[in-house]
């Protein structure tokens, strides 16, 4: 124990001597008097001594535990202090940016902290502060001429501030950049998501200001998904867009096309389906502006052609200071990204067959179809039938779909010709024939109406588009060829969800109105032809379908469905055009 420790205090009554060593002496008046013996008082000064640097030692001892313990409590008020600062530094930077350009460089430093909690509310910060200040304009540095004209002390004073804000948000990015590397991620998890957080929201809010391909550099590696889906979706001149597509296709391809679907899907998000007219417009849009060109082009002296290109250069810089993005730019910027979409399509298409970014490809081919070229329908609908035919027919347990790639081949296919193809003569009979096996099957899949995710359409949704892309969207269709889809389509029904069922018979119906001839499936005494059904073959021309009829609409008047079976009974009325 501490007491133990300290040295008795013993009376002076114990320590006294009866005896002397010395012998008295005789005073000049005198008196006798007995010499102090200096031996003692040396030993009570050595204890005093010895008990005042014990004591100072336990005091030593007492004060150092006590710091331990005001360290240990003072790490809640250290951060709290350390916000303080920082909200103070971030609210002066706020209020006058110009004249508080040099917090930044403080603000910056405060990231050395060895404290991880200090890190990340400096990182946050510093994005909150930067968000705010940043102007709405990109910082154009300057040439050594303009450098080299003297100004004035305001235009000097805003040079320097961009000149510090520039400096310091780069800086800033570094520091960001070098968070989200492979092995500060391993170290830190939580530092890093947030570092790619605030590059993300810099990208998003900030997209036109400068340093921008670096910041999408670093959003691309990681595959930040949702934040290029943003900036795809809020990009007006397709600048932007472009410096992503050709980020993201460089990528893919280092990584030899071993990315998530979803990253292909982003494409999707893409402004060029509504903005881009189709090819066969844009061709005659450019033959009408050749010809009034020429007609329109008035003659002009060398002084009044130089005017004119000086007026265009001013009238250039201020459409770039409104931020005024002309219809010319636009378009060669979406025609540029959609070159490389359709280029890394297409390679994907024909050399990685068995990728699992098929289903993404085939989206986005159906999705800008309008768009392609039609010299290119040949090499496109040909690879899509290779892509088609070197697929194995299994169950794919995992995504609860039985053939989703063939689906997707038939719509890309159908939306092909549907828009600008619709002049070209293309039978697509083994499209037709891939069908018909498929609905035959389709009927005992137990997940058809499963969808993958949010983003996929379900198995049976695919099927309906493309029964109605085949049959209800196209003019001239051989009669056999109906009449056969419409029987396997009712005989599959009958295993489906009542939903499906309802969508089935809603596309038998709309056949049956089309043409007349197919009443001979649903009235007997309208039958011409002669032989046997073959419900079996995979040809839907030659299975003879007219030697049978529709008596499924009997087994569906008993359906446990109300609209099913009143949709069953219109069915068999004679059918009015």
């Amino acid at each position: 124990m501490d007491y133990e420790t300290k040295p008795r205090k013993i009376a002076n009554e114990w320590t006294r001597k009866d005896y002397h060593t010395k012998l008295p002496i005789k005073l000049p008046g005198g008196k006798i008097k007995q010499v102090e013996e200096k031996h003692d008082s040396d030993v009570e000064e050595e204890e005093v001594v010895e008990e005042v640097v014990e004591e100072e030692d336990v005091e030593e001892a007492e004060e150092k535990e006590d710091s331990d313990n005001e360290v240990a409590l003072t790490k809640k008020q250290y951060i709290m202090k350390k916000k303080e600062e920082l909200a103070q530094m971030a609210s002066e930077i706020q209020e006058d940016p110009e004249a508080s350009a040099g917090q930044l460089r403080f603000l910056r430093e405060a990231f050395k902290d060895e404290n991880t909690t200090v890190k990340k509310l400096v990182i946050l910060t510093q994005l909150a502060v930067y968000k705010d200040i940043i102007p709405g304009y990109r910082i154009r540095p300057l040439s050594d001429k303009e450098e080299g004209i003297q100004v004035s002390k305001e235009v000097k004073k805003l040079r320097d501030y961009e000149r510090q804000l520039l400096h310091n948000y780069e800086e800033y990015l570094k520091d960001l950049e070098s968070l989200i590397t492979k092995r500060k991620i391993d170290e830190d998890y939580e530092t890093a998501m947030i570092a790619t957080r605030c590059l993300c929201e810099l990208l998003t809010t900030k997209t036109h200001f400068n340093f921008r391909l670096n910041i999408m550099v670093a959003i691309v590696t990681q595959m930040c998904n949702q934040a290029i889906i943003t900036v795809f979706i809020n990009d007006e001149s397709g600048r932007t867009s472009l410096d992503a597509v050709k980020m993201m296709t460089r990528m893919i391809k280092s990584k030899g096309y071993a990315v998530h679907e979803k990253v292909i899907n982003s494409f999707l998000y893409l402004r060029l389906k509504d903005e881009m007219a189709p090819v066969a417009n844009q061709a005659d849009e450019q033959d009408k502006n050749k010809k009034r060109k020429r007609e329109d082009k008035p003659f002009l002296t060398k002084k009044a052609r130089k005017a004119r290109k000086e007026t265009r250069e001013i009238e250039k810089e201020f459409q770039e200071a409104e931020a005024v993005v002309s219809k010319e730019e636009k378009d060669k910027n979406h025609t540029e990204t959609l070159k490389l979409i359709f280029a890394f399509y297409f390679r994907i298409l024909k050399k990685q067959t068995t990728s699992p970014l098929l289903p993404a490809v085939l989206e986005g081919l159906a999705r800008f179809a309008h768009l392609i070229n039609v010299d290119f329908f040949d090499d496109l609908l040909n690879a899509i039938k290779d892509v088609m035919h070197s697929m194995e027919v299994n169950v794919d347990t995992k995504a609860g779909s039985l053939s989703r790639k063939r689906l997707l081949c038939i719509i890309t296919a159908f939306q092909l010709l549907s828009g600008q193809g619709e002049a070209l003569n293309y039978d697509l009979k083994e499209f037709y024939n891939e069908m018909y096996v498929f609905l035959l099957k389709a009927g005992f899949h137990t997940n058809l109406e499963d969808k993958p995710d949010t983003m996929h359409d379900a198995e049976s949704e695919l099927m309906i588009k493309s029964l109605e892309l085949m049959f209800l969207k196209k003019r001239q269709i051989p009669i056999n060829r109906m009449a056969a889809f419409a029987k396997r389509l009712a005989m599959s029904a009958l295993y489906m969800p009542n939903k499906i069922v309802l969508q089935c018979l809603g596309i038998i119906h709309r056949l049956l109105q089309k043409d007349r001839r197919l009443d001979a499936l649903v009235q007997s005494e309208d039958r011409a032809a002669s032989g046997v059904y073959l419900p079996l073959l995979g040809d839907p021309e030659l299975c003879n379908p007219f030697g049978t009829s529709l008596y499924e609409l009997f087994l569906y008047q008993n359906h446990y469905d109300p609209s099913v079976r009143a949709l069953a009974q219109t069915l068999q009325e004679p059918q009015t055009i």
